[in-house]
């Protein structure tokens, strides 16, 4: 919720707050922006933006002229540790409205999993992670819950 409430507020005011990592384009998002990177004692949160542009209504399939911007929204899910904490990405989605079918939309996030609020690189991570520490160890380097790694460990024995 912090992650959520510090981008909203970076938004609105244009004030960054907090402890800037260094080198902005080191955590290496691809088809991601990031806008601002703040660390405390405990966690690492970081504000992006997804780049490129909405393409066609994902409802009608028109194209690029009748998507108009309607607002953002932003979304918040986990992903690997940054330096030894818990990391925090908060998505700042643009919505569209489609003028020909009235709908609205955002642009579909890449490299997101598609059932669990984290990127696919701490998927991946804990299902790595698993081989090496306990449920338990790995849930307390990701700032998730126990069962939440256990059910990721089961999700990549299903895929698998």
């Amino acid at each position: 919720m912090a992650a959520r409430d510090n981008a909203r507020n970076i938004r609105r005011t244009g004030k960054r707050a907090g402890r800037l990592l260094g080198p902005i384009d080191t955590f290496n998002f691809e088809n991601y922006e990031p806008i601002h990177i703040e660390e405390t004692a405990e966690k690492c949160n970081i504000v992006i933006r997804l780049t490129g542009d909405h393409k066609v209504c994902i409802y009608c399939h028109d194209g690029l002229e009748a998507l108009f911007p309607w607002g953002s929204k932003i979304q918040s899910v986990s992903d690997v540790p940054v330096r030894g904490k818990p990391c925090t990405l908060a998505i700042d989605r643009q919505r569209y409205r489609c003028e020909k079918c009235k709908h609205f939309s955002s642009m579909p996030l890449p490299g997101l999993h598609p059932k669990r609020r984290m990127t696919l690189r701490l998927f991946n991570y804990i299902r790595d992670a698993a081989a090496l520490k306990t449920f338990a160890a790995i849930a307390r380097m990701v700032g998730l819950s126990e069962k939440t790694v256990r059910n990721v460990i089961g999700d990549s024995h299903v895929q698998g």
